[in-house]
């Protein structure tokens, strides 16, 4: 056979053309690809990569340290910061002297400083004299079906080149998360981390998790309004179950707790669990049922993945379910699937989960029953204790004036966060409060 197609070949001239012209060109295919695969041969060996995308918290640490970084290459494209960011999601306190319900007075009141940081597209930089070639990419998304308060129609990566072996590239990496850390955990010591959960995509793959989004001073109890001993039975319940973990074992009780603070808005039901939060140095992961791509698969995940150090607040309960029903066909979850993540199969140990609502009874007591929420807690109008408490908190020392003021307002139901509005609104002047007392009645 193949004697033969030599045959064929040397006595037909048109077979012998083209075969010729095939074998060239396919040499010259050949040839030309050569440049690109020493390019990708090289490229391999020499030069290191590694992505890093936004919901990784690796990616706030390097977004922290570019922006302090002077490129060796002249930049046209930035993003305009008002005020220093970890991240282009995330903010750190600003360090404003507040008072003790988070007031700034107009003196104290500092300007935002203004910082540049780079924008989409490649910047160089050089740490500790190594070349560092970084890709910002930015790609938008479909967020038609997502809570717009804690997710971004972006989605946000890095991808970081450099010269040199893996073990060499990789130890600058770990250096620039380091130190950032670092630096950043001086400035954010003593501060609550609050994470919202938040519809992810990596590549073709979807999930949820916990996305950082700020980090807030923690209140103090000195700062609390509440009746005697209102704070202190909840401070020591928590306590309790913290340093009871064998006890709960031995008893072959999950050791989990839930808290179900109910009653009037307004009546500090936040205000209480960011204070707890500060006592036990716990961050706080805030979840949001209303999500449309949050499944019943995607919620027992979420409860799963939290941080130990963390508490998970679902605030507005009332506003998800009617009894068992979903209040819109918006949410996808269903009533089961939220006791299972609760207290199923995969629940995690040592969960803290505080549930909010100003209706509870609306509340299905399969939700309620203990052993899912625990320990209810009634937030009333402002007793008696809680106004006269909130004026010695603004004139402190003026015991007569203070009793006035609870005389006049005995039988008024009002909340404690419209109290507070009022001596925020007067405070500059005891007279105004009374002159102005007709606009809490």
């Amino acid at each position: 056979m193949f004697e033969k197609l030599l045959s064929l070949i040397n006595t037909n001239q048109f077979l012998t053309g083209g075969f010729i012209l095939g074998i060239l060109g396919g040499l010259l295919v050949y040839l030309r690809s050569i440049p690109a695969n020493i390019f990708y041969f090289i490229k391999r060996r020499i030069v290191f990569s590694v992505e890093i995308e936004n919901h990784y918290e690796s990616f706030h640490l390097l977004s922290y340290w570019l922006q302090k970084q002077k490129p060796l290459f002249r930049n046209k494209n930035f993003f305009l910061r008002e005020e220093q960011r970890i991240s282009r999601n995330v903010e750190l306190d600003n360090d404003d002297n507040e008072d003790d319900f988070g007031n700034i007075s107009p003196k104290d009141k500092k300007k935002n400083k203004i910082f540049y940081v780079p924008s989409s597209g490649l910047h160089f930089f050089r740490h500790n004299k190594k070349l560092m070639i970084i890709y910002f990419f930015r790609k938008e998304v479909n967020t038609a079906n997502s809570s717009p308060e804690y997710e971004s129609p972006f989605r946000y990566s890095y991808t970081v080149y450099m010269f040199g072996n893996n073990i060499e590239c990789q130890k600058t990496i770990d250096t620039i998360i380091e130190e950032s850390s670092t630096e950043l955990s001086k400035k954010t010591d003593g501060k609550i981390k609050i994470r919202a959960s938040a519809f992810m995509q990596r590549y073709s793959d979807n999930f949820f998790g916990w996305k950082l989004s700020t980090y807030k001073h923690p209140r103090t109890k000195d700062t609390l309004v509440f009746n005697d001993g209102f704070y202190e039975d909840i401070e020591n319940d928590i306590d309790k179950f913290l340093h009871n973990k064998e006890w709960y074992k031995e008893k072959g009780i999950p050791w989990r707790r839930g808290y179900l603070l109910h009653g009037v808005p307004g009546g500090g039901k936040t205000t209480l669990i960011e204070t707890l939060a500060g006592k036990f140095n716990f961050n706080i992961n805030i979840l949001d049922l209303m999500n449309e791509k949050l499944t019943d698969q995607y919620l027992i995940e979420l409860f799963s993945s939290s941080k130990d150090n963390s508490i998970i607040i679902v605030e507005d309960i009332d506003t998800i379910f009617n009894k068992r029903t979903p209040v819109s066909d918006k949410i996808k979850i269903t009533f089961s699937g939220l006791l299972n993540a609760i207290d199923g199969i995969a629940s995690k140990d040592g969960q803290i989960i505080f549930m909010t609502t100003n209706n509870i009874e609306v509340l299905d007591d399969a939700l309620k029953r203990s052993g899912r929420l625990d320990k209810h807690i009634e937030f009333d109008y402002a007793s008696e204790e809680q106004k006269r408490k909130m004026f010695l908190k603004f004139f402190n020392g003026d015991d007569l004036n203070a009793q006035r003021f609870v005389d006049i307002m005995k039988g008024v139901n009002i909340s404690m966060a419209k109290l507070q509005e009022h001596f925020v609104l007067y405070s500059y002047d005891v007279d105004a409060i009374f002159q102005n007392i007709g606009e809490l009645k």
